[in-house]
């Protein structure tokens, strides 16, 4: 089904191969099935190279990786993968200690990208990077952002201790408390 040229089914099946490559973990096998994808279907462009980004991302070939998700972003802007490109690059940026650059991708998704499904870690990665940056009244603002509006997702527990830890080291001992308290009460089997 693959080699037919341009069906719905071949395409259906080289997602398929992909997938399968990826989860072997034969990351060069995926790119080629993906470089295979992006020349028999163009309207495929935007999501081959936002994958490919991440491959390259996953492989720790970050420069490719910048390269690749920039010009997925530059070149195919309405596609629905530019969000994940982005929150990929804004990792990236973090990597390389470019933090600034990392909050203004996460500030561009959470105001662009109301969709995008990963705004709670979005809230907490954002706080995360303004404490870095030096801006702790910021990190204070988007780690309350993440507790108050995604009170129950995954990563809930530990954007209240990272909230914890941004009072205790700015000498806040009793919003630290507070806070330190809260993982008793709301998150008790938190590690």
């Amino acid at each position: 089904i693959a080699n037919r040229e341009h069906s719905e089914d071949a395409k259906a099946m080289l997602y398929i191969i992909y997938n399968m490559y990826l989860e072997t973990r034969d990351l060069d096998k995926a790119l080629t099935v993906l470089q295979d994808i992006c020349n028999r279907y163009n309207e495929e462009m935007g999501r081959t190279r936002h994958l490919s980004g991440a491959i390259y991302y996953y492989k720790r070939d970050i420069t490719t990786a910048q390269d690749v998700l920039l010009d997925a972003i530059n070149r195919y802007p309405n596609d629905k993968y530019v969000a994940d490109s982005m929150y990929t690059l804004a990792k990236i940026c973090s990597e390389k200690k470019d933090h600034s650059s990392a909050i203004r991708y996460i500030k561009v998704l959470i105001e662009k990208y109301p969709y995008f499904h990963k705004y709670a870690e979005l809230y907490h990665y954002l706080g995360m990077q303004y404490a870095i940056n030096g801006d702790i009244i910021e990190a204070i603002s988007a780690l309350n952002i993440a507790i108050s509006k995604y009170p129950k997702y995954r990563t809930a527990d530990l954007s209240v201790i990272t909230l914890g830890r941004i009072y205790e080291d700015a000498k806040y001992c009793g919003k630290a408390i507070e806070t330190y308290y809260m993982i008793i009460s709301d998150y008790p089997s938190s590690k």
